[in-house]
Parts: structure tokens; sequence; C-alpha cells
């Protein structure tokens, strides 16, 4: 083994403390040909509800859209926790990994169809109009400003002009 300065091996142990931590993206680094993964959102929640996020580089073998099973991820999370010597109270604590979702493009509606998400966008916006949507000016600029949004999202989401 390499001998390291003091500095270098207290920087080196919080690495692997993170890794050995980790439960977004770790699972994958046992894994070949990493550096022409696309990077992808990653997220996944622990059996007492916290959930946990991240942007990293993800195998691109999965859809756009994908998931990892919770045993199949607790056990590759496993598997790289007992590879790097983690404790055994970390590599135990895989066991309380959900599932993986991986996304790659347009993220920000964590997965939702598009029906459901038009059906979500257009009852905010006929809500709106019903609260707010009276006489006057006042009304008149809401009732304007649904219709930008709503074409706005419909350019956005189901038309794709300027998508791949």
């Amino acid at each position: 083994m390499a001998n390291f300065s003091n500095d270098q091996s207290q920087y080196y142990e919080q690495k692997k403390l993170s890794l050995c931590n980790d439960i977004t993206y770790a699972g994958f680094l046992l894994s070949n040909a990493t550096a022409d993964w696309p990077v992808s959102c990653l997220w996944t929640c622990l059996k007492n509800r916290s959930c946990y996020a991240n942007c990293a580089l993800a195998p691109s073998s999965y859809d756009i859209k994908d998931y990892i099973p919770p045993k199949k991820w607790s056990k590759m999370l496993m598997e790289f926790r007992t590879r790097i010597n983690c404790s055994k109270d970390q590599i135990e604590a895989a066991k309380k990994v959900k599932e993986l979702n991986i996304c790659r493009d347009r993220c920000v509606n964590v997965g939702m169809n598009g029906l459901s998400l038009w059906i979500l966008i257009f009852s905010l916006i006929l809500s709106t109009l019903l609260l707010i949507g009276r006489d006057g000016w006042f009304g008149w600029f809401f009732y304007v400003a649904s219709f930008t949004t709503l074409c706005h999202i419909f350019i956005y989401f189901i038309w794709k002009p300027f998508g791949k």
C-alpha cells in the first residue's frame, strides 16, 4: 500500500466514507466504460421515506426514464461497499434502500407521463381562472397570463419543436 501524508490519508478516508454512505450512484462504480456514460438524474428513498437525489453518470443501457428494482439496487450497493471494505453496518444499511430511479431527459416532471402532467397543469390553470377570474382589468390579466402559460406548456411539452 502506498505511503500517504496525514492530509492525503484523511482526504482518502473522507472519500471512502462518502462512497460507503452513498445510495444514488455508488452501485454503478464496479461497471466498465464509465467514461462513456451520460449524466443522469438519479433519486432513491430509504424505507424510512427520506429521499436522496443526485446528478451523476449512469449506464446508457437503461432507458431515458427507468428504474432499478430495490433488491437489485441493494445488491449492487452491498457488492460495491464490500469491495471497498466499508464497515458491516454500512454494508447492511444498503438493504434499506428502495428502487433507484433514472432519468436523462425532461426530468423536471419526476417521471410523470405526458398525459398526467398535462391534466395536472390544465387543472391548475382552470382553478386559477375560477378562483381569480373576476370582472375588470385584473381578471383579464389572469385570463391572458393563463392562456399564455397554456400555450407555452403546449409548445414545450407536447409539440416540442426545439427537441430532438
